[in-house]
C-alpha cells in the first residue's frame, strides 16, 4: 500500500507518542520505532513535523534529516484532539489524514507491535518472533507465543494498556534479533521490567511474563 505523506507523519507522530509512555525525555532513533517507513518517508517527516512545532529533532553535524527525535506537549495534544486542529490552515490536514486513519479500515505500519489497524483487536507479536539470539531461544519464543495469546483474552487490560505491552515486547524482541554483542541489555531490562509491572493486574499474563523475565535475565550467547 502505497502511504501518503500526512499517512507516514501521522506514523511517525503516533510511534513517538507511543515511545513517551516509555521515557518522556528521550529522543528516540527512527531505527527503533517499528514505524514500516522508508528513510525518505521518515526524513520528510521529521523535517516536517519539527518546523509545525510537534516534534523536537536532535539533529547531530551532517545527518542528512534522519534525526532521533520526540514528541512535544503540542503533538500529544494534538493526537488527542484531531478534531480541534482539522480546521486549522497549519495543521489541518495533518489532522484530517489523522481522521481518516483512525475511522477507515486501512492498515498501516505503527510503533505498536506487529501491524496497527482500525479495530486494535488484531494486534499480535508472536508472528513476528522468528529470530532470537540467545541461549533460551526455544522456551523464549514459546513463551512470547503464550504471552501473546493470553494478552488478547485479559479481560483486565485495556486496549491502551495492551498497545503499551505490546511495543515493549516488540522492542524487546528487535533487540533479540541483533547479535549478542549488539544487544543492549539494560533496554530489554527495561522494557520487561514496565511490561510486567501493566500485568500485575493480569494473574495468568504475569505469571508468563515472569518466566519469561527470568529467561531474559540469563547470559546472552549464540541461540
Amino acid at each position: 500500500m502505497t502511504v501518503d505523506r500526512n499517512q507516514a507523519r501521522m506514523t511517525l507522530l503516533r510511534a513517538l507518542d507511543n515511545a513517551s509512555y516509555q521515557d518522556p525525555y528521550e529522543y528516540w532513533e527512527p531505527a527503533y520505532l517499528e514505524t514500516g517507513l522508508t528513510e525518505l518517508q521518515l526524513v520528510d517527516a521529521i523535517r516536517n513535523l519539527s518546523e509545525k512545532g510537534l516534534i523536537e529533532a536532535l539533529h547531530s553535524l551532517g545527518d542528512q534529516g534522519l534525526a532521533a527525535s520526540r514528541i512535544t506537549a503540542l503533538g500529544q495534544d494534538f493526537i488527542n484532539d484531531l478534531d480541534r486542529y482539522s480546521s486549522d490552515s497549519n495543521l489541518g490536514s495533518l489532522a484530517r489524514a489523522g481522521i481518516t486513519i483512525h475511522h477507515n479500515t486501512t492498515t498501516i505500519a505503527d510503533s505498536t507491535v506487529g501491524i496497527v489497524s482500525s479495530g486494535g483487536s488484531s494486534n499480535t507479536f508472536s508472528g513476528t518472533v522468528t529470530i532470537i539470539h540467545h541461549p533460551q531461544a526455544d522456551a523464549l519464543r514459546r513463551g512470547f507465543q503464550d504471552f501473546d495469546a493470553a494478552l488478547a483474552q485479559a479481560a483486565t487490560l485495556d486496549e491502551d494498556e495492551k498497545d503499551e505491552i505490546r511495543q515493549n515486547v516488540q522492542v524487546v524482541c528487535k533487540e533479540l534479533a541483533k547479535p549478542p554483542e549488539d544487544q543492549r541489555q539494560e533496554v530489554i531490562e527495561r522494557r520487561w521490567r514496565r511490561v510486567e509491572s501493566l500485568t500485575v493486574v493480569a494473574a495468568p499474563l504475569l505469571e508468563i511474563a515472569s518466566t519469561i523475565g527470568k529467561a531474559l535475565l540469563m547470559a546472552h550467547g549464540a541461540g
